[in-house]
């Protein structure tokens, strides 16, 4: 990600809107869901951690904030994927996860980037669909679908900013 691409108002905005709406995801789950205790420890773990880290970048040093955005980007990834392996089979939401992670990488990347971080995502929401899912063929029709879902959203966040008031907004800035 180049400096260009990541912003303090990006930070802000990916901070405020996706970080609440994965507490939202995840606290359901890991109250109704069925997961052994340890799982249901480790993930409340990892999402206070995930808090802290994205409130400690949201709020840091405006002279580091590629370096900031850069591991905030990276551990959200790796700790959505791990929420995701311990939720998938027990909370039909989970998947949201991934498609949060598309949405967040759509504000940061050109739309190429973007595009191969949503298959991406796409290949790790079927591949943990493999292990933990229905493996009928519903449970990989409707898999497929969110992976789909999930790459076609990832895309239209991307091309938001050249649209309407964003992109009036944009041009005033120039």
């Amino acid at each position: 990600m180049s400096k260009a691409l990541i912003s303090s108002e990006k930070i802000h905005h990916v901070h405020d809107h996706l970080t609440p709406l994965a507490i939202i995801l995840v606290v359901p789950g890991l109250i109704v869901a069925d997961i052994p205790q340890t799982h249901q420890v480790a993930a409340a773990g990892l999402l206070i951690y995930s808090i802290l880290l994205n409130t400690w970048t949201a709020r840091g040093d405006k002279d580091r904030l590629v370096s900031y955005g850069r591991f905030r980007v990276a551990s959200n990834y790796v700790v959505n994927i791990v929420l995701l392996w311990i939720l998938y089979a027990a909370w039909p939401l989970s998947w949201l996860l991934m498609l949060l992670m598309g949405a967040g990488v759509a504000v940061y990347q050109k739309r190429e980037r973007a595009f191969g971080s949503s298959l991406a995502f796409a290949a790790m929401l079927l591949a943990i669909h493999g292990i933990f899912g229905d493996t009928t063929l519903f449970g990989w029709v409707s898999a497929a679908t969110k992976a789909g879902v999930l790459v076609m959203f990832t895309l239209f966040i991307n091309g938001l900013p050249g649209l309407g008031p964003w992109k009036e907004r944009d041009e005033k800035r120039k």
